[in-house]
């Protein structure tokens, strides 16, 4: 029994060994995402996404923890500002503080700007203080005006979200202060934030450095574009949006642009640590180390050029081709590693193994993958570089292919003129054969007739002779 049991545990061991770089291949794949890359820096937030927003696809170049359970903290206000935008069509319209909207902020961390009771404001005023500064009051004020409750407004809120493809966020407030069971991650927020930046107005309110309000300037509270504050400060930053609590952490939202080159990095739950002896949030720290990763350590590189032969496929039936070249239409450029230019290759997507002429230069015929390291940086269209002549054979198949019915038609006209011209003069024989015959039958009593009177003429002629004779050998017989 022992032994069986030891062999039964060697077999089991050799399986293990057997499938273990399997899944060792699959796990890895899974903790990598779909980044492209790998930061080569330290960041010290819990989850991180970074984009590229030169391209339309946005390409996720780098990321941590994407789809972990998150708090948003502030960030939820970005939420907030779309809904606002989406059912408030004039801006400019004023709405009213109420006492509600306020006081349930009392005895809470929530930031405000002080509105009060019974006052007016706009609807942009409040939009910019919710963005800029992270008004918790202007929060709630403008939820009143949208939905006639925070509630209501907050079901507005995770509608918009589930329409954006958020599948593992819920809001139950829409200032993003803490509760168990308002959450989100930050794939979520990438998708909200990518959503919203198509907004123009949203774009100039959120990027906004400060908002006047009674009388008080307030800065934005990206601490990444403020000149006065040397360890955040980041000068090629702009916008977004912040949010920290002490579950969320310190959390932003923001872009970058240097040069040719614009990236949005979603940060969150990252640390308040030491930074050069002074207590620093590090969300801002994290935000600018992923950007610096992204300027010094990726180029845009010319993979494949305007007209340039991905592949080239075998043609039949062409004149003087034997193959046909499959191009871009457009140079085509992706972001890669400095060193990786070579590495980068072009794979054809299910090319087919011929084409058949005549083909039109520009016709799509299949697409290709940018890959480099196993990743698919980008998916482009493949179309003809040239025009392909059908050769002559084939073009005169092709003419009669393509005038078959005339053809045949025109084949059977002519086969019934010839037909019906044979029949008529086959008709015009037969009657000519009927005359003969009808003339043949009127001149047989006449034949017969003459024959019978050239009868009776000899015959009388005979007798005439044979009087004759008579008479003249007996010259008395009277």
């Amino acid at each position: 029994m022992k032994k069986q049991i030891s062999l039964f545990m060697v077999i089991v061991l050799v399986l293990l060994t057997c499938l273990s770089p399997f899944a060792l291949g699959a796990a890895a794949a899974k903790s990598k995402g779909d980044a492209l890359y790998e930061v080569s820096e330290t960041v010290y937030a819990d989850a991180y996404m970074l984009f590229d927003l030169n391209d339309d696809s946005h390409p996720l170049l780098a990321q941590k923890n994407q789809d972990k359970k998150k708090y948003p903290a502030s960030l939820t206000k970005i939420a907030t500002a779309m809904v606002i935008l989406n059912n408030m069509k004039d801006l400019q319209q004023k709405t009213t503080v109420s006492q509600g909207a306020i006081e349930v902020l009392n005895d809470t961390d929530a930031q405000i700007v002080g509105l009060r009771a019974g006052e007016e404001v706009t609807m942009e005023k409040l939009l910019s203080l919710i963005m800029v500064y992270s008004a918790c009051d202007a929060c709630n004020v403008a939820a009143e005006a949208i939905a006639g409750s925070v509630s209501a407004f907050v079901d507005m809120m995770n509608d918009w979200a589930k329409k954006v493809g958020c599948n593992s966020t819920h809001f139950v407030n829409c200032d993003g202060l803490h509760d168990e069971d308002h959450y989100t991650t930050a794939a979520d927020i990438a998708r909200m934030t990518l959503a919203a930046m198509e907004n123009d107005i949203f774009m100039q309110i959120c990027t906004q450095t400060y908002v006047d309000f009674h009388e008080i300037r307030y800065y934005h509270t990206n601490f990444m574009l403020d000149d006065s504050q040397p360890i955040y400060y980041y000068e090629y930053a702009k916008g977004i949006k912040t949010g920290s609590t002490n579950a969320a952490g310190y959390c932003v939202v923001t872009t970058a642009a240097k040069g040719d080159y614009r990236y949005l990095a979603i940060v969150m739950d990252s640390p308040m640590q030491d930074y050069e002896g002074v207590e620093a949030k590090y969300s801002f720290i994290d935000a600018a180390t992923l950007f610096d990763w992204a300027f010094d350590s990726l180029h845009y590189a010319t993979v494949l050029k305007q007209g340039q032969s991905a592949i080239d496929i075998k043609l039949t039936r062409a004149k003087d081709a034997d193959s046909v070249p499959l191009v871009s239409s457009t140079d085509i450029k992706v972001l890669v590693p400095t060193t990786a230019d070579a590495d980068v290759k072009i794979e054809p997507i299910d090319p087919p193994e011929e084409l058949q002429a005549p083909l039109k230069k520009g016709e799509k015929i299949c697409k290709a993958n940018i890959v480099y390291n196993k990743q698919v940086l980008a998916t482009v269209e493949l179309q003809t570089g040239n025009a392909v002549e059908l050769s002559t054979f084939f073009k005169c198949l092709a003419f009669l292919k393509a005038h078959l019915l005339v053809i045949l038609i025109c084949l059977l006209v002519l086969a019934l003129i010839i037909f019906l011209i044979i029949k008529l003069r086959k008709r015009a024989a037969n009657k000519e054969k009927v005359k003969v015959k009808v003339k043949e039958k009127k001149e047989v009593p006449q034949r017969r007739k003459r024959h019978e009177k050239s009868e009776k003429q000899r015959q009388y002629e005979a007798y005439k002779r044979q009087q004759a004779r008579k008479n003249d050998s007996d010259p008395f017989d009277y």
